[in-house]
């Protein structure tokens, strides 16, 4: 493995380190600023994205194969999309950056992909199948700023989803969408 290589490992472990060290620092806005509805009562469970990888898992994440920046062809997703059984059923909130999959006639979110760090799937290959969430909108929510990181709350399930840009091996029923600050 190449020096550049090594390094680029690296820093994609860092980054989903980092963000998860991170999860704990924000609190929620009040409710009045939430996109969406509390579908029930049940505790919502502050996830990290680590936790989505069964433990066998992380070295794999490590020793992901090179981000190549040169030439215009699509980085194929590599990893694994082995879940965490527990995690199924979850209502769960985390952090993360969103990559929109389709909208609305308003321009307003239907579906998007929630990713761990700003920029995956668009221009370096998409994180592994388990450090991807699906989600879905009911009703579509105004997105306002694709830069930004986001709490999304939800019900967690291990169920597939795949689209030319990528594979999850999670979705989630979102209740709600707000501003990770």
């Amino acid at each position: 493995m190449s020096v550049r290589q090594s390094l680029t490992i690296r820093l994609c472990a860092a980054l989903s380190l980092s963000l998860a060290v991170l999860t704990g620092c924000g609190t929620p806005p009040p409710e009045s600023a939430s996109v969406g509805s509390q579908a029930d009562n049940q505790v919502v469970r502050e996830l990290d994205w680590l936790e989505l990888m069964p433990p066998d898992e992380l070295e794999a994440l490590q020793s992901a194969p090179p981000v190549v920046h040169d030439g215009n062809f699509k980085a194929l997703q590599t990893g694994s999309a082995k879940t965490v059984p527990g995690m199924d059923g979850q209502r769960v909130r985390i952090p993360g950056y969103i990559v929109p999959i389709e909208s609305d006639g308003a321009g307003d979110l239907v579906e998007f992909f929630l990713v761990p760090y700003f920029g995956a799937c668009i221009h370096v290959p998409p994180p592994p199948p388990n450090q991807i969430i699906y989600g879905k909108n009911t009703p579509a929510i105004p997105m306002t700023d694709i830069y930004a990181a986001y709490w999304v709350e939800g019900v967690l399930r291990a169920r597939a989803f795949e689209d030319e840009t990528a594979a999850t091996a999670y979705s989630m029923e979102v209740s709600r969408v707000y501003l990770w600050e």
